[in-house]
């Protein structure tokens, strides 16, 4: 797999969860994690967030 692909993976168990952890990885991370939680400022890097 080429360095260049961006992950996004789901890291909660399938069924009904009061939380949904997604993991995203590469270079296009930040631009799908405002995309995915319409957030208006970018997330900090390794920390996690409630969204």
């Amino acid at each position: 797999m080429p360095a260049a692909d961006t992950i996004v993976a789901l890291s909660s168990p399938a069924g009904e969860s009061a939380i949904a952890l997604i993991r995203l990885t590469g270079p296009a991370c930040a631009e799908l994690a405002l995309a995915i939680t319409q957030r208006s400022k970018p997330l900090k890097k390794r920390l996690c967030a409630f969204c």
